[in-house]
């Protein structure tokens, strides 16, 4: 319809339809165990329809910026409903993250809060980072590590929490030993 120009109101078409339109575009298979409590959130499905619209106008030489009322896709990848570990990183409440990552950050010490900063810092910083947290049984790498991962996932970032032993992997919100975790890369 939008390259035959039979549509006076794209943006009326899309505001009413974009739900349907999406709803079955990411398709997760329900029989599979592993994702049976998986739910991509509506804005993934409405930026992956965007973006298969874009796709398909591009193959006819036109694109939605050729149709200014129309919006464009925000996310430049592509939501992979393969890939097991994002689902369940994407999957997390991030208002209920947030208040608890408030909660943790201001229970950190003075040394914890340090390494929050920089660790944050580093997060966000074109370079990136390698950290290791050394310290006796009690010293509060678990709760940083707790604070860490709140305040990460309730920014929608993607955290992979891994240990070394299973007992260490217990402790971590989702917390795997890294074999586990790692197997399926």
């Amino acid at each position: 319809m939008l390259l035959c120009s039979c549509l006076s109101r794209p943006d009326f078409v899309w505001s009413n339809t974009s739900e349907i339109l999406s709803e079955d575009l990411l398709y997760i298979p329900r029989n599979d165990p592993t994702l049976s409590d998986i739910n991509v959130p509506l804005v993934a499905k409405e930026e992956a329809a965007l973006r298969e619209i874009d796709s398909l106008l591009h193959s006819n030489g036109k694109s939605l910026q050729d149709f200014s009322s129309l919006p464009l896709p925000v996310v430049t990848s592509n939501f992979d409903v393969t890939n097991h570990l994002m689902l369940q990183e994407l999957n997390y409440d991030r208002q209920a993250l947030g208040i608890e990552a408030t909660k943790l950050v201001k229970s950190l010490n003075s040394e914890q809060k340090h390494v929050f900063d920089n660790v944050m810092s580093s997060v966000y910083s074109p370079y990136g980072g390698f950290f290791f947290v050394y310290g006796y049984g009690g010293t509060g790498k678990t709760f940083l590590w707790n604070a860490l991962s709140s305040s990460l996932r309730a920014k929608g970032e993607i955290v992979l929490t891994v240990a070394s032993s299973g007992i260490a992997a217990t402790l971590l919100p989702s917390g795997r030993t890294a074999h586990s975790r790692l197997e399926h890369l």
